[in-house]
Parts: C-alpha cells; structure tokens; sequence
C-alpha cells in the first residue's frame, strides 16, 4: 500500500513557510509527495533527503527565469521496487506545461505529477492538458495522477463553455472529465473518505486531485501543511 500526498504551497516565495512545509512532509512517513506550485529555484530545498528522490520537469535544466513548477519526492525503495524512471518526453510538452509535469514510468506503472494553469481553456494550453488527462488511464497498467488540475467538474465547463475550440469540444471534454473523476478520483472511490471535498475553499471548488486506477482504502482532505489549498492524503492498494 501506498501513502500518497498532493499538496500545493501558498507563500512559496516566502523561505520561513517553504521551510517549514517541507520539514513537516520529510518527517511523515509518506510513500510519494506531490508538489504543485513550487517555484523552480526552491526545488534545491527538496534535494538533500536520505530516504527520497526528487523528481521535477526536466526542461527547467535549460531556463535560467523564475518558473513556477511541480515536483515529485518518492521514496528510493519506491522508485527501485516499481522501477521508476523519468520520461524525456513529458507527458504534458505543449508551452509552458512543459514545465508543469512530471512524468514518470515503469513496467506496470505510470506516475504523473500536474499544475496546470488558472482560468480559461485557451490560457497556456490548457484545453489540450484536459484531453491528455482524459486518456491518461487507458491500457493496463497501474496509473497515479497527481496535481491541482485548476477545473472543477462542476463549474469550469459552464463558466468557459465559449472558450473552448468549439461546442462539441467542450461538451465532449466536459463528459470525458466527469467520467474520469467520478471513475479515478481518490475521493470518490475510497471506502472511506474524510475531510470536505473542497481543496480551494476561498472559491469553493474541489481542484486538487489525486486519481488512480487502483483500490483506495482512505482519502483526506486536511490543512495539512500552511497553505490556501487543502492537501490530498490517499492509501491506494496496489495491485501486484
């Protein structure tokens, strides 16, 4: 089994609060740790951990601005069980979400961590980063997908039903998304769910997701760490 945390830092600028989250999420005893919304220059902080390897977007190697990313902290008898490696080609590669994901796969398995941006579909790729997650959990092998997804299912559609390429599109979009979260959200499939299923609650909305094709024992919704986001913590039972 499997102890899973997405979180999403709030003051991320500020060093006193980056410290402090991390040393509260190193001394849990988590299996994977999901960061998103962590500006690329405090992924050092992340570095130096006996018993986790940092993951993040392999095209910030050849930035040298500020970017906001995502990150993934697995633990190494994790990452060497499941033979995880990072994909040179992201999952998401369309610009800037290039820098947004982290895709990571193995024999049976496909780990990936999201952040994809605020506001309307035509902003930075994001109607095309939603058909992508839509598919992500086709085929056989155990899938994990982690991040704040910036869409509720129950109001990002109707709010921006006009930005979307087309009609068709955004009705097509909207139905394969529902089918996903209801299907692969660990909130809804979890035999016990705890917390408010609300993660942003300054808008109310429901946007940090953790979505697996696998059994999930628990999830949790908490302020976990000091943040405008509640974190997700999911049991997820692997099948071997």
């Amino acid at each position: 089994m499997l102890k899973i945390i997405q979180i999403n830092f709030n003051g991320y600028c500020s060093a006193q609060n980056n410290t402090t989250n991390i040393l509260k999420l190193l001394n849990h005893d988590f299996d994977i740790i999901s960061i998103s919304e962590i500006w690329n220059y405090n992924l050092s902080k992340l570095q130096h951990t006996n018993n986790y390897k940092l993951f993040s977007p392999l095209a910030l190697k050849s930035i040298s601005f500020n970017q906001l990313t995502t990150a993934l902290l697995i633990k190494k008898s994790i990452v060497k069980k499941y033979k995880l490696n990072q994909e040179s080609r992201p999952f998401l590669y369309k610009n800037p979400l290039q820098y947004r994901n982290c895709y990571l796969t193995g024999p049976n398995i496909e780990i990936c961590s999201v952040y994809l941006p605020a506001g309307s579909p035509k902003q930075r790729s994001k109607e095309n980063a939603l058909k992508k997650i839509t598919n992500f959990f086709l085929g056989n092998k155990v899938k994990i997908l982690l991040g704040d997804t910036n869409c509720d299912a129950e109001s990002f559609f109707s709010e921006y039903q006009r930005d979307f390429s087309s009609q068709y599109d955004c009705d097509r979009l909207r139905s394969k998304w529902k089918n996903v979260i209801d299907k692969y959200s660990a909130w809804n499939i979890a035999e016990i769910s705890k917390g408010n299923k609300i993660t942003l609650p300054k808008c109310g909305t429901h946007i940090d997701h953790i979505l697996t094709n696998q059994q999930v024992i628990e999830a949790i919704h908490e302020n976990f760490i000091e943040s405008d986001h509640k974190a997700v913590i999911a049991k997820v039972l692997i099948e071997e």
